[in-house]
């Protein structure tokens, strides 16, 4: 059996894209945001009206806090991801997936990650993301396959090899 493997270029857009699908699915944002979203429940009941406007006020300030996070999200992205010192991020990758782990190659490195490091795996209809640390991981484009069968074939193998690890030990 062939090691699968996908060629790519990473774009600011998938970058971004990645931020926005993490940030919201981590326990430190969601906390962060339940906190928020408390404080904001807090002192629209102290406010002297009626309570339907104070849901409505509530429910403002709770859309306004969401659009808020996700805008610092995009900013930090954006400015985070410069090409001139980031070069092997905004560039053309290689992924292979073999039975020891994931191997990235671009054109200013190579890395090699055991299975057992990879903490999750996850996948949308535009990306699979083989995580490599608990805030960073390979952002695949699913445009680099050229059929959805082929992307979902890429993502079961890594599933498999991944799971495999953990089944033998």
């Amino acid at each position: 059996m062939t090691n699968p493997q996908v060629d790519f270029r990473n774009t600011l857009f998938d970058l971004v894209r990645f931020n926005l699908y993490h940030f919201p699915r981590s326990r430190v944002t969601q906390v962060l945001l339940a906190g928020a979203l408390l404080l904001f429940g807090r002192d629209a009941m102290r406010v002297d009206a009626p309570l339907s406007a104070r849901i409505v006020m509530f429910l403002i300030l709770a859309v306004g806090l969401v659009v808020a996070c996700t805008a610092i999200i995009i900013v930090v992205a954006v400015f985070s991801y410069r090409p001139k010192k980031n070069k092997g991020i905004l560039s053309e990758h290689h992924v292979s997936l073999t039975s020891e782990g994931v191997v990235e190659e671009t054109p200013v490195s190579t890395s090699k990650w055991a299975w057992s490091a990879v903490p999750r795996i996850a996948r949308t209809r535009s990306y699979i993301y083989i995580y490599v640390q608990q805030n960073m991981a390979h952002v695949i484009p699913a445009r680099a396959f050229r059929t959805d069968a082929e992307a979902a074939q890429f993502f079961d193998s890594a599933m498999a090899l991944w799971k495999a690890p953990a089944a033998s030990s």
